[in-house]
């Protein structure tokens, strides 16, 4: 796995099942039983529209429950959220930003990144974990009525209830 995030995002095995294997492919997968979710600026959905939302070349998602764990110990802090999943400090504390549940994200071609995806970027490990140890994966964009898409505040308040 070390080769593989040496190499430049283009020249990464397209399949990672040349370095994973299937029974950890598997499990990995597993942990998205209880759905999908993403955080995604608002604008973003304003400008591209909600009728199929997530990157086209496949969009990064956590599980929802460590999204809502997140989302309850951080009360929904942004610049917290920042910090736990890797983002550079700011990017997202300067839009309103929005959070998409997928409840069935194995209908959505649920597979580990493979570190080509556009969206990878210097911090993408392989085997589907962020650096602070989270879980990911990546899915084919999603049409509208397969998600729901809520506020910071509303899906905070529902991560924060479930304790």
């Amino acid at each position: 796995m070390k080769e593989v995030r040496a190499m430049d995002n283009d020249a990464r095995p397209d399949n990672v099942t040349s370095y994973l294997p299937q029974s950890y492919i598997d499990a990995h997968e597993a942990k998205f039983a209880g759905g999908a979710s993403y955080f995604t600026p608002k604008w973003a959905l304003d400008e591209y529209g909600r009728d199929l939302v997530g990157r086209p070349d496949g969009q990064f998602v956590m599980t929802k429950s460590q999204m809502d764990d997140i989302l309850a110990w951080s009360d929904g802090d942004m610049a917290l959220i920042e910090a736990e999943l890797g983002i550079p400090a700011g990017d997202w504390q300067k839009h309103e930003m929005v959070i998409i549940e997928i409840a069935d994200p194995k209908k959505h071609n649920l597979r580990i990144p493979t570190g080509r995806e556009e969206g990878a970027n210097k911090l993408w490990l392989p085997g589907g974990k962020l650096p602070t140890g989270h879980d990911e994966a990546v899915i084919d964009a999603i049409p509208k009525g397969d998600y729901k898409e809520m506020s910071l505040a509303e899906a905070t308040k529902n991560a924060k209830n479930k304790l």
